[in-house]
């Protein structure tokens, strides 16, 4: 048998997952059940959803699991944005949350930012793209965008992550309060020492990273 390739809105099912139809019924009822989801939290003019995240609970191991909410921008809600890159598997997400009860395809990188965030920080609402937005309705895409400059800049906080700490990133959070204890500029010997120059985020080489951090 051939393997089979179908898309269904921004995503893929390969080989056995390319039911009768050319999609499961398990995907087609999972489809069906995260569309429903973003149409009970319907947006009008300023809305935008927010995630409220449960607490973290040992016996369900690394799932996460939240609710989302719809308010509108002009009531002053209460929430932090995230600002992280998609990193290499936002074509193809593969790690996954439940929202109210509704599975929603996510990246590694959004997955280990929401873990570390709600451990470390004890999120309660927050503003992130790959769950707030519909992913798969351009439409509702072109009307959230415009938005982007209010969402950023209400927020209480926009949470800027690079990733999962490695002995290099330590480096280089390290260095970066070393120097801002010392007020003179730096000597290019001491820039050459930057351990982040070893360590390149990807959230500085994106565009729409930049852009966030300058709207909020």
């Amino acid at each position: 048998m051939e393997n089979s390739e179908l898309s269904v809105g921004n995503e893929t099912l390969h080989g056995a997952q390319a039911g009768v139809g050319g999609v499961s019924l398990e995907k087609r009822e999972e489809l069906k059940k995260r569309e429903e989801l973003y149409r009970v939290c319907n947006l009008r003019q300023r809305n935008i959803r927010l995630l409220k995240l449960d607490p973290p609970c040992a016996e369900e191991n690394n799932l996460l699991k939240g609710t989302l909410e719809t308010v509108s921008l002009d009531a002053n809600p209460v929430y932090d944005a995230l600002s992280y890159p998609w990193g290499p598997d936002k074509d193809h997400p593969t790690c996954s949350m439940l929202c109210s009860g509704v599975k929603i395809p996510i990246t590694k990188n959004c997955y280990d930012a929401l873990r570390s965030l709600t451990k470390n920080l004890k999120l309660q609402h927050i503003w992130i793209d790959a769950i707030c937005i519909n992913q798969n309705d351009n439409n509702e895409k072109s009307q959230q965008i415009p938005l982007m400059r209010d969402i950023y800049g209400k927020a209480r906080r926009v949470l800027i992550w690079l990733g999962v700490k490695t002995q290099r990133s330590d480096e280089a959070i390290r260095w970066v309060k070393y120097a801002a204890r010392n007020h003179g500029p730096y000597s290019s010997v001491k820039m050459r020492s930057f351990p982040g120059m070893m360590w390149p985020p990807e959230w500085f080489t994106r565009m729409w990273t930049i852009q966030e951090l300058v709207m909020a």
